[in-house]
């Protein structure tokens, strides 16, 4: 349920812009398509969304100041949010504890790489999230960020992360597969607690694969999978080097499974030297790199 505001229309355009003010007295906020915000150092910072739209995006400027932070509890409970659009925020910084609570109709959340904090519970029980996609510009998943979405099956941490607290994943009846990078260095040992049918992909002596074995969790070590096949079809030919050369182009992007079949040399990252390896193995040159069979 969206917490109770009294609304003081604005005498030049009352249909677009009002301004708000919360129970508290002490807040006063502009409004603009629904958008209750406040300007603070430059930037517009939103405290709630009242608009009638199922599908919201986001704006990148609000009374010409950039959109810089989505505060504390601002979409809270909203169970008709269905699809959030990020993408034209690109001075984001921040969204607030609890910012989406409860928004079970939320399907898909891509977070845009300016992004740098991301609160306590933001995105708990977001029943309906089966799609995460996480910005390079976090290095915390913070404690129950992601508690209780049951529709999670798949999560990506980014290679930027070094901390996930408790909770961050906890309760995701569907999660099976998380991937974690070397980057993270600090695991709480309830940070999944409750996600029972879970399995870490890892690097071998990372702090993941360390994790994973004094907690009991199952896991697959990166470095060991067959390389080469990024387009899943159980052939390695020239359709994936395709596809590695378009992701160093930044044409587009590998994620998940695909990334880790296109690091050949099973360092924790794509290179130009995967490519090489990838065509040189192609070529039938001989090499070391754990390739899987040829197409």
């Amino acid at each position: 349920m969206k917490k109770l505001k009294f609304f003081s229309a604005c005498a030049a355009a009352a249909a677009l812009v009002c301004t708000c003010f919360s129970v508290n007295a002490a807040n006063t906020f502009t409004e603009i398509e629904g958008f209750a915000f406040d300007i603070r150092d430059g930037g517009a910072v939103i405290h709630e969304y009242n608009g009638s739209n199922t599908e919201v995006t986001v704006p990148g400027k609000l009374l010409g100041a950039p959109v810089s932070g989505i505060a504390d509890s601002a979409f809270f409970g909203d169970e008709t949010l269905s699809s959030l659009d990020l993408s034209a925020a690109n001075s984001l910084g921040f969204i607030g504890s609890s910012a989406f609570y409860g928004c079970t109709s939320l399907s898909e959340v891509n977070i845009p790489d300016s992004v740098t904090q991301i609160g306590f519970g933001a995105f708990q029980s977001c029943t309906g999230l089966r799609t995460l996609a996480l910005g390079s510009g976090l290095t915390e998943i913070e404690a129950q960020t992601f508690y209780n979405c049951d529709s999670l099956a798949f999560a990506e941490i980014p290679s930027n992360i070094t901390e996930i607290g408790a909770y961050a994943f906890g309760g995701c009846d569907s999660l099976t597969a998380v991937i974690i990078p070397d980057s993270v260095v600090s695991i709480d040992k309830k940070a999944f607690y409750g996600s029972g049918q879970l399995t870490v992909y890892c690097r071998s002596g990372s702090y993941a694969h360390a994790f994973a074995e004094e907690n009991g969790v199952p896991y697959i070590l990166t470095d060991q999978m067959p390389k080469g096949d990024i387009d899943g079809d159980g052939f390695v030919n020239i359709c994936d080097v395709t596809m590695l050369q378009m992701h160093l182009a930044e044409i587009t992007k590998l994620s998940g499974f695909d990334r880790l079949a296109a690091d050949i040399d099973g360092d924790g990252v794509v290179m130009i030297e995967d490519a090489t390896a990838l065509q040189m193995y192609l070529s039938e040159y001989d090499t070391v790199y754990p390739i899987g069979a040829r197409g």
